[in-house]
């Protein structure tokens, strides 16, 4: 810890990493470690499978769930995506008018 602020230890570390790299590889070898079997990796294990293949049945179910925003029976009203409830009158007025009510703030802003 620390040994990054020295120099001359930085330098010491920069220069025989490799070594040591295949001094750990050496001794992983020898130890009998050393494993190409991709079946060791946890995402391929049978239960993380099953509980990966639960979660995207989970993922689409609730996107089947969501309203389709482009089969709404009342297209004259504004509908909240997540929910598919229609928006109230009044705030579906306040986003209408969202973007003139901003123009005019801005400039007003910038007369001021």
């Amino acid at each position: 810890m620390g040994f990054s602020r020295n120099r001359a230890a930085y330098h010491r570390w920069s220069i025989t990493r490799h070594a040591r790299a295949s001094y750990h590889q050496a001794t992983i070898e020898m130890a009998d470690m050393d494993s190409q079997d991709y079946s060791s990796h946890k995402d391929l294990r049978p239960s993380s499978i099953h509980q990966s293949e639960e979660t995207v049945s989970k993922v689409l179910e609730a996107i089947a769930g969501f309203t389709n925003p482009f089969e709404m029976e009342n297209k004259d009203n504004l509908y909240c995506l997540s929910s598919g409830a229609p928006a109230p009158s009044d705030i579906e007025q306040d986003l209408l008018q969202a973007d003139r009510v901003g123009k005019e703030a801005h400039e007003t802003f910038v007369q001021e």
